[in-house]
């Protein structure tokens, strides 16, 4: 997901409801896979880190090691730089990067992890070189992807249902891979990565109607923003009726008792030989 670019005030509304979701991830639920290869004295890159929550705790992980975290959005960057601040975790440097042009030099990581953020791409084996190339010999790369194949959801609302579909939709229009999760590993051997060991994993987004309604929230911003709005629309990937009633449906998603969601994630663990 990007930020949409239309009017200001929007945007700033929609980047804080991003940043304030995706800051809830961290190391312990997100990176549980990878962990127990993350030791203190590394170099760790974090490609996609978002607002940071789970580069800083890989930054702990491998302290005195240094931790960098890179992100396309300069908002991102921005909210990681305070939220090191309030953590004081001194080992971390956030920057704005591009995963598919990293700007290091070969073999300079021990390690390096990527989370839900090559699944966008439309040309994951560059973007899988890329991390190969700064990863030392014998290094280690830690990648989970989502898998839209796997998602579940009960719901008594219909449109809700929609609402990801036509998300899936929108997702392949822009180049990216709705399956990714399942398939990443063979993405993996194609840049190069010859020992790989594979897993999945699911998150629950409604543990709690509390944590239902915080995701809803999440979801009424996101699907009425521009940045689904206008290419949902200029693409007639659903019609305008039927968008407005996937907006109307999550108003009350987290008053529905009977709730269910939970997303499916590919998981892959690759050495760098």
């Amino acid at each position: 997901m990007k930020e949409p670019t239309s009017d200001p005030s929007e945007r700033v509304r929609f980047a804080s409801d991003f940043l304030d979701f995706f800051s809830d991830r961290h190391a312990s639920t997100h990176a549980a896979f990878f962990k127990d290869h993350v030791k203190s004295g590394m170099s760790i890159l974090d490609c996609g880190c978002g607002p940071g929550s789970i580069t800083i705790d890989l930054a702990e992980l491998v302290s005195p090691g240094q931790a960098i975290g890179i992100d396309i959005e300069n908002a991102q960057i921005e909210r990681a730089r305070m939220l090191q601040d309030a953590r004081k975790v001194s080992n971390v440097e956030f920057r704005v990067g591009d995963l598919n042009h990293l700007p290091f030099n070969d073999n300079t990581f021990d390690a390096i992890f990527a989370h839900g953020v090559i699944e966008y791409f439309r040309d994951p084996v560059h973007a899988f070189s890329e991390i190969r190339r700064v990863l030392k010999s014998n290094g280690v790369f830690g990648a989970r992807h989502g898998d839209w194949g796997g998602f579940l959801l009960a719901t008594k609302d219909p449109y809700a249902k929609k609402a990801f579909s036509v998300f899936i939709r929108l997702m392949k229009r822009n180049g990216g891979n709705p399956y990714f999760g399942r398939n990443q590993v063979s993405f993996l051997r194609k840049a190069g990565f010859s020992r790989i060991i594979s897993s999945a994993s699911y998150d629950c987004w409604t543990p709690t109607l509390e944590t239902a309604r915080k995701v809803g929230h999440f979801m009424k911003v996101y699907f009425r923003s521009e940045e689904f709005v206008g290419p949902v629309l200029r693409h007639n990937l659903t019609e305008s009726t039927t968008l407005e009633k996937i907006q109307l449906s999550f108003d009350d998603w987290g008053e529905d008792q009977d709730i269910f969601a939970a997303e499916a994630w590919g998981e892959a663990i690759a050495w760098k030989s």
